[in-house]
């Protein structure tokens, strides 16, 4: 048996833990530079905010109806890191999909042991840490993914654990019949698009499709859903594997005109796209950087630079082979509103490819790994103190973040004093 454990509305909940005044309140927590909603209270549902929604529209539409909150990502890091220490006790293999959702693997245990440890689960996590949690239970992802929603959109009803086998199959289809197929693990909206053109809407429909019928026109990916909606896991632990494509970009709320604040906004993205790759045992092969104009100016402009590589997650010979890439590409007539890093040609394990004419000092090789190890160990624990000199950090001066939340958990002067 398999569990997904899902923290509810998760960055709202984060805030929630330091600041009760926000409970039973319509709170968002926004993205970026103030830019969109990325996280909703219940309360904020039910008033119709909806997700991924400009921040703007939503302040003129409810006005003083909500509370938003700048988004504080170093405080919902380290409030994942708690959550999941303490969910891998609680089964022999963790498998963490996302900053607020983690599998369980349960092989080999009972049904009724798996219920009390994930019931125990939810207590512990709502009593060490504050935040609420939803389990669902089933025989693959697929299905656990599912349970986990019906527990978290139902709460009286499951009290934050729902067993997808505790229905029988007349039951589950019952339910299944009634949730979209858009929500089911794995389906996107092009996906479910193509599906209605079929008459596949729901998720019993969608179970209950022959996947021979729709092998020509659908991925591989459908087959497996299909299977695992029907009991059958074929979606191992193993699979999900590494990203094969790793992007840190941001859009500045004012812009930049000068090479040097450019560079400091670049530094910082690939110390943020290398601790991702190292966060997964992973390497890189290429760097593409992008930069660009306000589209909306008469004058836009968006430029690419690829730079290829031995593999490598060394943040110092990444940022810079990235930087003289940006001194090709800057313009000093243009004023600059968005710059990214992607990481592609990733490979789980660090291929050392000796030159003929350029041998590669191994030992070297070594040391560098071993700064990037200690390096991460002591961001990990001290909230990313140790920066690039040419990350410094008046990159925030380009972030518009009015309401952001001290750094309670990882910044000895934002810990909470009682008096």
């Amino acid at each position: 048996m398999i569990a997904l454990v899902d923290c509810n509305n998760f960055y709202v909940s984060c805030e929630r833990v330091f600041s009760p005044h926000l409970n039973f309140k319509a709170v968002v927590v926004l993205s970026n530079n103030d830019g969109c909603v990325v996280s909703r209270s219940n309360e904020a549902k039910l008033l119709g905010v909806k997700m991924a929604a400009p921040y703007f529209q939503v302040k003129a539409e409810f006005n003083d109806k909500i509370i938003a909150i700048s988004s504080n990502y170093a405080l919902y890091a380290d409030m994942s890191k708690r959550v999941m220490t303490i969910l891998k006790e609680f089964a022999p293999i963790q498998e963490i999909y996302s900053i607020d959702e983690c599998f369980l693997n349960f092989s080999g245990i009972s049904v009724e042991e798996i219920e009390i440890r994930c019931q125990d689960a939810i207590k512990r996590v709502q009593m060490w840490i504050g935040l609420p949690i939803s389990i669902g239970i089933a025989q693959t992802k697929t299905e656990a993914k599912l349970a986990a929603n019906l527990a978290k959109k139902f709460p009286k009803r499951f009290n934050g654990l729902c067993n997808i086998y505790d229905f029988d199959s007349a039951t589950r289809d019952k339910i299944y019949e009634k949730i979209s197929a858009v929500d089911v693990w794995g389906v996107g909206k092009k996906t479910f698009e193509k599906l209605v053109k079929y008459h596949i809407l729901t998720v019993k429909e969608l179970k209950n499709t022959d996947y021979k019928n729709l092998k020509s026109l659908f991925s591989v990916n459908l087959e497996k859903i299909i299977l695992e909606l029907n009991g059958v896991p074929v979606i191992k632990f193993e699979d999900i594997g590494c990203k094969k494509q790793i992007m840190v970009s941001r859009s500045f709320s004012k812009p930049i005109t000068t090479i040097e604040k450019l560079e400091i906004a670049v530094s910082k993205f690939c110390e943020r796209v290398c601790e991702k790759l190292r966060n997964q045992n992973s390497f890189a092969t290429t760097a593409t950087l992008f930069i660009s104009t306000n589209r909306f100016e008469e004058m836009y402009f968006a430029g690419t630079e690829e730079i290829t590589f031995n593999a490598t997650n060394n943040t110092l010979f990444i940022t810079h082979s990235v930087l003289d890439s940006l001194r090709k590409l800057f313009r000093v007539d243009l004023t600059y509103k968005r710059a990214g890093i992607i990481l592609s040609g990733i490979r789980e394990k660090y291929v050392i490819q000796n030159s003929l004419f350029d041998p590669i000092d191994e030992v070297l090789e070594h040391k560098k790994q071993e700064l990037m190890k200690t390096l991460d160990k002591v961001n990990q624990k001290f909230a990313n103190s140790i920066e690039l000199a040419s990350s410094v950090s008046e990159l925030s001066e380009h972030l518009t973040r009015d309401s952001v939340s001290p750094h309670y958990t990882t910044r000895l002067e934002d810990i909470i004093k009682v008096k």
